[in-house]
């Protein structure tokens, strides 16, 4: 066996134990039970940049009310063919009345937010007492969507989160625009 041979199996070898590592974490916490449930049957959530809207509708199927904001097409067009009340806005400008929110997710889109904005949108719009519940996409998400998915949107979203990552921790900033969403 050439030596050429040896590296390419070994590469592949990496691979496929990375892509074992993520795949065997395809139940994060934001997909849990406690995550799920943080908001009480009645209460009002928006869910912020809602994808396909598996989150809102979680919500709804446990009696919820909410309505989610999303600002790529595709994913609106996938969370209306479900029936969900979702519009296009971003987080930094969300087009609902001041402490109208018993609660809000941020599930993941951080990184394609200017941060302050949004977080200052949320807390107009949650009443007092309620509540925000929010996961980032740590580097074992973003690596997982590099190495496992197909999608190359899905790949450049991974791509995009660790270099924006890497970024923020030299350079203090992160790349420019908001290219990358991808639709769960």
């Amino acid at each position: 066996m050439q030596v050429s041979s040896i590296k390419t199996q070994r590469i592949k070898s990496i691979i496929r134990a990375a892509r074992f590592l993520f795949l065997s974490s395809l139940n994060p916490y934001f997909r849990s039970k406690p995550y799920l449930e943080s908001f009480p049957p009645g209460s009002f959530v928006i869910d912020i940049g809602c994808g396909s809207g598996w989150a809102l509708e979680e919500h709804l199927d446990r009696g919820g009310r909410g309505a989610g904001t999303e600002v790529d097409e595709r994913c609106l067009v996938t969370a209306r063919a479900k029936g969900l009340n979702v519009v296009r806005a971003p987080a930094e400008s969300l087009p609902f009345e001041t402490g109208s929110a018993d609660g809000v997710i941020l599930s993941g889109v951080l990184p394609f937010t200017v941060e302050d904005q949004a977080f200052a949108e949320i807390a107009r719009v949650l009443r007092p007492g309620g509540r925000l519940e929010a996961y980032y996409i740590g580097a074992g998400f973003a690596l997982r969507d590099l190495l496992v998915n197909h999608d190359v949107r899905k790949r450049y979203f991974g791509l995009r989160s660790l270099v924006n990552s890497v970024m923020m921790g030299v350079a203090g900033r992160k790349l420019p625009g908001k290219y990358g969403a991808r639709c769960m």
